[in-house]
């Protein structure tokens, strides 16, 4: 009579996680998102100061417009919060945490939420580390730089990110 072997503990969890693996890659397809949005400053408050001009250890505080255009009148589409923290001695880059929360047209109900480094000149590279509704589990970056505006400073986001 065949005896049965014993199965290693090690090849038995091995097995058990590419399972679970295949079965969650399975039912979760990514899609691939790139989203332009124009963020028009609005508030921003400087909440800690350590100084006058800003100095490193500034913290600020935004709740910015999110719109569809760089034009005042265009679709409101949410808000960008969230906070910088003045974190380089220099005071040309700023350590920035926020979500894009998505309150009109075909994304209401849905966030995305990004950290970098602002910096005060050229183009702004942020990491996407995740999202809610439509945008659940997102990851990518986000690029980020001023344009031209008469009325609020004004800065075109592409957002390239996969999500759920």
């Amino acid at each position: 009579m065949a005896s049965l072997q014993p199965v290693s503990p090690l090849l038995f969890l091995l097995l058990l996680s590419a399972s679970a693996f295949s079965i969650a890659t399975a039912r979760s397809p990514s899609k691939h998102h790139h989203l332009r949005l124009y963020v028009h400053n609005v508030t921003a408050v400087l909440s800690v100061s350590l100084g006058n001009p800003r100095h490193f250890g500034d913290l600020v505080v935004f709740d910015n417009v999110l719109r569809a255009g760089p034009e005042s009148n265009s679709q409101l589409l949410g808000a960008m919060q969230g906070l910088g923290v003045s974190d380089d001695m220099t005071d040309l880059t700023s350590g920035t945490m926020f979500n894009l929360v998505f309150t009109g047209g075909k994304y209401n109900g849905s966030s995305i939420a990004g950290l970098g480094l602002f910096q005060s000149v050229g183009v702004s590279e942020y990491t996407i580390v995740g999202g809610s509704g439509k945008f659940r589990l997102a990851a990518g970056y986000l690029l980020n730089s001023q344009v031209n505006s008469t009325t609020t400073l004004t800065a075109k986001i592409d957002a390239y990110f996969a999500s759920n």
